[in-house]
């Protein structure tokens, strides 16, 4: 929607730019397009120079819905390599339980619900699991019910938002980590 904005503004002359490159995300190429229809870009696939998405995935569904395919590219999001490197030494599982962790937003298309769901599965089949769930939002109680329903309380940890730092900490004492994804109800994807 920012890209609708700025190509007003440009049209109106009180945008002054050489080219404007749009950049698609996850909400903007499924919620948004679900709520204000197929051709709410119509004119913002023709005025802007070029377009970006994140995955091929959203660059595919920007193409089937007007985008010129020779006018947007691929850029997947960036991740400082180097700071959130493996650790160096090989974790041994050991006796313990397996560590799982997930991190983002507590929001629905994160898809928290099913990482707590498989923990059930693992410990169903009796698997010693915990899960670390790394991040806030606006579904943190319901996640918290969610696991205490499931009879997951002491197995789930809710530690919060985390610096750059915690989560690479997080992230370095997991065995797995998780990144589940689902499509919210509202049409909103990763």
């Amino acid at each position: 929607w920012a890209g609708l904005v700025a190509a007003r503004q440009r049209y109106w002359g009180t945008l002054r730019t050489r080219s404007l490159i749009v950049h698609f995300r996850g909400h903007d190429i499924t919620a948004y397009i679900a709520e204000h229809g197929l051709r709410a870009y119509r004119r913002l696939f023709r005025d802007a120079d070029h377009f970006i998405a994140n995955s091929h995935h959203f660059r595919d569904r920007a193409i089937s819905i007007g985008c010129p395919p020779n006018k947007i590219s691929v850029i997947g999001s960036p991740i400082d390599t180097k700071f959130f490197a493996p650790p160096t030494a090989a974790r041994n599982r050991g006796d313990g339980p397996l560590r799982l962790v997930a991190v983002g937003r507590l929001v629905e298309k994160k898809g928290f619900a099913d990482a707590i769901a498989a923990l059930e599965l693992l410990k169903k089949a009796g698997h010693a699991a915990t899960l670390q769930i790394v991040g806030d939002g606006p579904l943190r109680a319901q996640l918290a019910r969610d696991a205490e329903d499931r009879g997951l309380r002491d197995a789930v940890v809710f530690t919060g938002a985390a610096t750059r730092a915690g989560v690479r900490d997080a992230l370095h004492a997991a065995h797995i980590m998780l990144a589940p994804s689902v499509r919210s109800a509202a049409k909103d994807e990763d």
